[in-house]
């Protein structure tokens, strides 16, 4: 817990830097920020190769050229609570620790002090889209996080949501089928052939014969 002190400091200050933030969050563009905060959740870990991937592609938000590990875990709690009121208020930590190491950066003049604020801006963003933070519904996803274009949405995907429409169909299929082939072959039975007979001027031609 003395470790999390900093930045609940930070978070009773937070009004004073709300302006600023709103400055380089109107900075960002929201394709890039959530292209980023995904990004961050979906890495896995103990990947150096994709590391440096990811520090290449977003180098904004990445301090002194590291991975912004710092704050992963406490976007990653943020993301998962069930409702977006409770994602606002666990992504309050985050920010405040990006905000606790960018002034601790200023204060040593470190060259990676800029990410830091950029950082805290981008979580800040987060705030925006916290109704449509998600985890893909599919446990095989191997990139579950992801910012729903709809807030009914489960899946990040639609090959994330085959299997379970497919499940679905069969239930479906076990409960109502029967009575579903029943009803439309009953419907679609075809009628008996009426003999038709011969018209009255077809029968005087034959008999005329």
């Amino acid at each position: 817990m003395q470790g999390k002190i900093p930045a609940v400091n930070e978070v009773r200050s937070l009004s004073s830097t709300k302006a600023r933030l709103h400055t380089l969050a109107g900075q960002l563009s929201p394709g890039r920020a959530q292209a980023f905060l995904v990004a961050l959740l979906n890495h896995r870990i103990g990947n150096v190769a994709a590391a440096r991937l990811f520090i290449r592609r977003f180098p904004e938000f990445c301090p002194e050229g590291g991975f912004p590990l710092a704050v992963r875990e406490d976007i990653e709690n943020a993301w998962r609570q069930p409702t977006a009121f409770d994602r606002d208020a666990a992504l309050l930590e985050p920010i405040a620790s990006a905000l606790h190491f960018y002034g601790i950066a200023v204060d040593r003049q470190e060259a990676g002090a800029e990410a830091w604020a950029y950082l805290a801006a981008v979580i800040w963003y987060a705030t925006k889209i916290s109704d449509r933070m998600r985890v893909c519904a599919n446990p095989d996803c191997r990139a579950r996080y992801f910012v729903a274009s709809k807030r009914i949405q489960k899946y990040c995907s639609k090959a994330c949501a085959a299997p379970a429409q497919r499940a679905l169909k069969r239930t479906w299929w076990k409960e109502h089928g029967p009575k579903w082939r029943a009803k439309w072959r009953a419907e679609h039975k075809p009628k008996p052939k009426v003999k038709r007979t011969a018209r009255k001027g077809q029968r005087k031609r034959k008999e005329g014969k």
